[in-house]
């Protein structure tokens, strides 16, 4: 059996003057392989943004908005300590983000296909591992070298693990947790179709990698 566990940012934008609808979903699902590790997010992961009018998003149509940062919690149980690694895969990047790029998640595209803005998924500065802070260290997928992810940003061309403090060598821990940190921004309105609601529609998978 897999477990997995769902993120969802709950975001609406009424670009118009008398249009509504029902809320639409971001979500973002962790699986892991082995029954040896489990990951979990905070409430459920689920975020709600809410309903956001035009007077919300930047005067200037030219120029994007970034909505205020979100922080959602994470962990990950293992049975024993183990080294282990996260993947990120952008389920919707057929659709497009704005800016471009590979650590921005697709926010899904307007009614004539223009990409609606993007997602950056950063990991905090806190996180821990058996007590004590660790470090982000990276690698490409594929790859065998890991070097210090000093953003703690993802990016779905790496691997992303956790070092012991002053190390930069991966580590193994039973036990991790922290803090997500989701920046959200929505593309120029110039650049949008302003005569309908604008859904963002996103979708991220993060998988538990065995190293």
């Amino acid at each position: 059996m897999r477990p997995l566990t769902s993120l969802l940012l709950l975001l609406l934008v009424v670009a118009g003057t008398a249009q509504s609808a029902s809320s639409v979903d971001l979500s973002i699902s962790a699986t892991t392989h082995p029954a040896a590790c489990d990951i979990r997010l905070e409430n459920g992961g689920h975020v709600d943004y809410g309903v956001l009018q035009r007077s919300d998003l930047n005067a200037d149509s030219s120029r994007e908005t970034l909505l205020p940062a979100r922080n959602l919690g994470w962990s990950i149980s293992c049975g024993y300590a183990v080294p282990v690694g996260l993947q990120w895969t952008d389920n919707h990047a057929a659709y497009g983000s704005l800016p471009v790029g590979t650590q921005y998640f697709s926010m899904g595209k307007d009614g004539r296909g223009a990409p609606i803005g993007s997602l950056e998924i950063l990991y905090g500065d806190a996180t821990v591992a058996d007590g004590q802070t660790v470090s982000a260290i990276s690698r490409q997928t594929g790859g065998t070298t890991w070097i210090p992810n000093l953003t703690g940003i993802v990016d779905n061309r790496f691997v992303l693990a956790f070092a012991a403090p002053g190390t930069g060598t991966l580590g193994a821990f039973a036990s991790y947790s922290g803090q997500l940190l989701l920046s959200t921004r929505i593309a120029p309105l110039d650049t949008l179709d302003q005569t309908r609601v604008i859904q963002l529609d996103a979708s991220a998978t993060v998988e538990i990698i065995y190293l």
